[in-house]
């Protein structure tokens, strides 16, 4: 209701008459006692709406004298409860599978004291479909997050939304159901080490596998073949999204090998196999040999300041080549570089 509270008893007939609001809303009046007016507009206000109201001086009191001025005020109704954002945004593909799931609204929807002492009472504003297994907990007056138990199933796209009806705590309702959709990344290979056709691979590398979401230990494992066939031994990063294989024994010198991860390696959430075998190839370290010098042998003519270098076929041990290495006649003062991407040594 509007109530208007006057200084003194009024004349019901002149006050109600000089009464207006815009826009114009039907009612009904009453006087609780002589000096306050009462409007209860028929149906409530419209929402989110800005009302004017105004009482001409043609309002008498009770013992005929009028108002001494016109009164004049706004007020605005609560509004509609509106979603701002959401996480994961709608139509986002490759979302993690642990990923939780953010809900942002316009005004707060549960009090204050809620958030420090949850109760029952509290709303859930969030459902999925596929159905999700998961807690959900209100950060603030206005932001859910819900995170899945197990994770979202890979590979699958959900539906997300926030049901029609729901309240904040001034009675702004929600007009519409908030619908979003989102897709979980399927799992797959995100990078390998050594890469697809990488030479100069050291005799001990190992072999590490980066996926995109955690994975199943034992079906990846078992997906994880060398050809030709090397003994190893498998470990994983914390979070299982990394695998590295450890030869037991050292690469063949200048050797292609052949890795697989079978389409059996499965994602840890929801069981989901690789799409595809993923499959690359790497060369191991050729047989250490001078490939050339420069200055090469006999030039004549070579700049006193210019380096003396010599370029390999392979990776080398630095420890073992100035050990190895003569120069005639000895000079006073040597200083030594590796350029690791041209194998070279100055």
């Amino acid at each position: 209701p509007l109530t208007l509270v006057f200084d003194q008893p009024m004349d019901p007939a002149s006050t109600e008459a000089a009464f207006s609001i815009e826009p114009a809303v039907r009612g009904e009046f009453s006087w609780p006692d002589p000096a306050t007016l009462v409007f209860l507009p028929k149906g409530g206000w419209q929402r989110a709406t800005r009302y004017r109201v105004k009482l001409d001086p043609t309002a008498r009191s009770a013992k005929g004298l009028p108002l001494r001025e016109e009164v004049e005020f706004t007020f605005s109704t609560v509004g509609y409860l509106e979603v701002t954002q959401v996480l994961p945004e709608p139509d986002t593909r490759d979302v993690a599978p642990d990923s939780a799931v953010t809900v942002m609204f316009n005004r707060p929807v549960v009090p204050l004291r809620l958030i420090s002492a949850p109760t029952e009472e509290m709303p859930v504003p969030l459902q999925f479909d596929p159905p999700v297994e998961g807690t959900g907990e209100w950060v603030n007056t206005s932001i859910y997050i819900f995170r899945p138990t197990e994770g979202f199933i890979p590979g699958r796209t959900y539906r997300a939304t926030v049901p029609a009806g729901l309240t904040d705590t001034t009675g702004g309702v929600l007009e519409e159901d908030f619908t979003w959709v989102f897709t979980i990344q399927p799992p797959a290979v995100l990078w390998t080490d050594p890469d697809d056709q990488e030479t100069q691979v050291g005799l001990t590398h190992p072999i590490t596998v980066t996926f995109a979401q955690p994975m199943d230990p034992a079906s990846t494992e078992a997906a994880f073949s060398i050809e030709p066939a090397v003994p190893g031994r498998f470990t994983w990063s914390e979070d299982r999204t990394t695998l590295t294989f450890t030869p037991e024994t050292r690469w063949d010198l200048e050797t292609w090998y052949t890795v697989r991860v079978a389409s059996s390696a499965r994602a840890a959430f929801g069981g989901v196999p690789l799409g595809r075998d993923h499959v690359w190839e790497f060369r191991t370290v050729p047989y250490p040999v001078v490939l050339r010098t420069d200055p090469r042998d006999g030039e004549r003519g070579v700049d006193p300041e210019f380096s003396f270098r010599i370029y390999f076929s392979a990776p080398m041990d630095l420890s073992t080549l100035m050990p190895n290495i003569a120069i005639l006649p000895t000079p006073t003062r040597v200083y030594t570089s590796w350029n690791a991407s041209e194998n070279r040594f100055t």
